[in-house]
Parts: structure tokens; C-alpha cells; sequence
């Protein structure tokens, strides 16, 4: 139905889906239809899993190898300056450091295929994920932060 739907795409977009104990890091088809059949009770194949899916407008996402904008030298700088102030000022605060793309805010490294909502900016997400680093290294510090 289309609230079983509504309700799906619900789950995809706030949670992860291992806080819905799916036995899964990322949402894939798998996962998803998984969702479904213990949710619902009802028995979908893969490939209608990756219809209903793509109708909703989410995107199978890899990872490219290399970033398009990639900067080595703020790299360089980010991880040999920046970072460890964050977090030196975390484990000060006893605070978490949690990342965020996409797909999720998590504090562990999760890699490989998912699917992304249609628009991250949605979620205050640049295509570029500045605006998400930005958000996430401002508000990763607890509830002193702006």
C-alpha cells in the first residue's frame, strides 16, 4: 500500500540498518527487502526491491576511488592539524566524533554500496559535503556548540 511505502522510505532515510537489527552496515536491496518482509510479511524479489527503489528516486551509491575536488594539501592539513585539535577537544568534552555523507551520521567507518536519498541538501548536505563537515565539526562537540 502506499503507507507501507511512505513508511519504507521513512526507515531508509532516518535510520541505519543496524538500529532497525538488520544484519546489515549499509541499505541495499537486500537490506531493504529484508526491511519489508519482517515489517510487512510480505515475500518481494530482489529486482522488485531495486524498482520500488528506483520509482522512490533513491540512487545506488558507490564510492568513487578519488574525490573530484580532492585538495592533497588541505588534506595534509586537516589530518595533521585540524583533526586532532577535534579531537583533543572531544575526548576533553568526553565527547563522540561522528561523520557524516549522504547516507548517514555514524561514528564508526562504514564502506561500500548504499542508497542515498534523492537530494542531500535535504539533509543540509552540499553536493560537495563542506556544509556537512562544517555542521558535523561544529556540532560533534556536544551541547555547548552553537
Amino acid at each position: 500500500s502506499s503507507e507501507q511505502e511512505r513508511l519504507v522510505r521513512k526507515r531508509i532515510c532516518e535510520k541505519r540498518p543496524e538500529q532497525l537489527k538488520l544484519d546489515f552496515a549499509l541499505w541495499s536491496r537486500g537490506a531493504v527487502l529484508e526491511l519489508i518482509e519482517r515489517e510487512f510479511g510480505l515475500r518481494l524479489g530482489l529486482r522488485t526491491v531495486g524498482d520500488y527503489l528506483a520509482r522512490w528516486n533513491f540512487t545506488p551509491q558507490k564510492p568513487i576511488k578519488r574525490a573530484y575536488e580532492r585538495n592533497d594539501r588541505a588534506i595534509r592539513q586537516w589530518k595533521e592539524q585540524e583533526y586532532p585539535a577535534i579531537a583533543r577537544q572531544a575526548r576533553a568534552e568526553k565527547a563522540e566524533i561522528h561523520w557524516l555523507d549522504g547516507t548517514a551520521i555514524v561514528n564508526t567507518d562504514v564502506r561500500g554500496r548504499s542508497y542515498a536519498a534523492p537530494s542531500p541538501k535535504r539533509y543540509g548536505a552540499s553536493e560537495t559535503g563542506k556544509a556537512a563537515r562544517q555542521w558535523c565539526t561544529h556540532r560533534a562537540h556536544g551541547p555547548s556548540s552553537p
